[in-house]
């Protein structure tokens, strides 16, 4: 197994908690009262929308890859690993948006011209200034702790909206399997074209046996994109989210 045995039952542990977070927030916010009509709106047909599509995305990431597997995943189990990691990714980014947007509409935020604040204007990271500064201190001093964590958020988003999607690779090889599953490969197709079925099928097998499995995401190559060990990544985002959801219902007091 790729992690330990201690790592395994923290994040079993971690895991076994998100049904009950996911309905603390939903009493939470479907209960809340907004004055603002489309802050009502984000709050619960955006938020709390994406939120409940997070939770679903764990489960289904969680049951199609365990923690504690081991071997290579099948191809439709690959995809679909990859799918729900996508899907996790991009609600985490729009979760944060919609709490954005809840806020500007509630306070009507201005920008320094005092003028309505455009979409691309809102957020919560340090770029979308207007809204940063618009907060209490310690609101404005707990997110700037997560500067590291939304550029990190916003990398992933952006290059699997404009760039290259997220990917799990399906296996990794040291130099002896490489070229040893080069020569496997060029066996096979010799078989192949020799019509040995048979052979095929035992050599195919031989080459399903070489390698591992990781349980990591990335995006780009090129720009030498950060190799994250998923499991712990979406717990990790999904506690932030949630965290992040419950002081500013405090901020909106």
């Amino acid at each position: 197994m790729y992690y330990s045995e201690t790592a395994i039952k923290q994040l079993s542990n971690s895991y076994a908690g998100i049904d009950t977070e996911y309905q603390s927030l939903l009493e939470l916010y479907a209960f809340r009262k907004f004055s603002d009509r489309q802050a009502d709106e984000y709050a619960k047909h955006g938020f709390m929308r994406r939120v409940g599509i997070l939770a679903r995305c764990i489960h289904n990431i969680y049951r199609v890859c365990p923690p504690e597997q081991s071997k290579k995943l099948s191809k439709d189990e690959l995809s679909d690993l990859t799918i729900n990691l996508q899907s996790f990714i991009f609600n985490v980014f729009g979760c944060l948006d919609n709490l954005a947007c809840v806020w500007v509409k509630e306070k009507s935020i201005k920008n320094s011209k005092n003028e309505p604040l455009e979409n691309r204007e809102i957020g919560f990271s340090k770029k979308y200034k207007s809204v940063r500064k618009s907060f209490s201190k310690g609101f404005r001093d707990y997110l700037k702790g997560l500067d590291k964590w939304f550029l990190q958020m916003e990398n992933f988003r952006h290059a699997l909206a404009h760039r290259i999607p997220l990917y799990v690779p399906p296996y990794v090889v040291n130099k002896e399997e490489a070229a040893q599953e080069l020569e496997l490969e060029k066996l096979r197709n010799d078989a192949l074209k020799r019509h040995d079925f048979e052979g095929y099928e035992t050599i195919s097998e031989k080459l399903y046996s070489i390698g591992k499995f990781i349980p990591c995401m990335t995006h780009s190559f090129s720009e030498q994109s950060r190799q994250i060990e998923f499991h712990a990544q979406i717990i990790a985002d999904w506690n932030t989210v949630v965290e992040i959801s419950k002081k500013f219902l405090k901020e909106l007091q």
